[in-house]
Formats: structure tokens, sequence, C-alpha cells
């Protein structure tokens, strides 16, 4: 794994999900390519947050591991929980979904602006 650069920049989107408000940070590396991924809940300290912590660290090792990012969102897309909910017009299934939504969506936007240069 190649050794993490001492910036990296990205935004954080709030979700509403049946758990409660997940916030996810996607940063990217200078080429633009996501690197990493975090979440929170609102309120933090209880299993569901360490299994979130968990899950995004699976994804950032995979990342800068070289998957490719379409990989790991389609690995954690589709999985839903007891309940779903929609936020701002998109259907969130679970925390692992929301996860997958947003990730997506850096990555869309990256290849976009690469494209449009």
């Amino acid at each position: 794994m190649p050794d993490r650069p001492q910036v990296l920049k990205g935004p954080t989107v709030k979700y509403k999900t049946v758990c409660g408000s997940l916030y996810i940070t996607v940063n990217s590396g200078p080429d633009g390519v996501p690197q990493e991924v975090f979440g929170a809940f609102g309120k933090a300290g209880n299993c569901l947050h360490v299994c979130l912590g968990a899950l995004c660290k699976l994804a950032s090792v995979a990342m800068q591991s070289g998957v490719d990012v379409d990989t790991v969102v389609n690995s954690f897309k589709g999985f839903q929980c007891q309940g779903s909910s929609w936020d701002d017009g998109v259907h969130i299934l679970s925390c692992p979904d929301a996860i997958a939504h947003y990730l997506g969506e850096i990555h869309e936007r990256n290849q976009h602006r690469d494209t449009d240069h």
C-alpha cells in the first residue's frame, strides 16, 4: 500500500437513515481519486458506530490498495436494513448503501471533471 499523503481533502454529506443522521466524508488524493471513507452518526459510542468505522476502514484500505472505486461501490450498494429512508430524493436502504451512493457520486464527479479538461 502506498504512503498516505500528508493532507487529503474531501466533502462531508449528511444522510437521514433509519439509524439516525449519518455523516459520510470521502477524501481524495491529489489526482482526485477517492482514497478514504469516514462515517459517523450524530451520536457515537455504540456498537453500530464501531461497525460503521470498520466498514469505512475496509473501504479505505481497499481503495488505497488499488481496488477500483466502482468495485467498492458495487460491493456496498443494495444492502437493506429493517427499514429504509428517503433523503432529498435519494432512497437510502442502509448505511453501506448510503456510503455506496456518496462514494459513487464523488467518483462520478471526478470522472466528469477529468473529461471536461
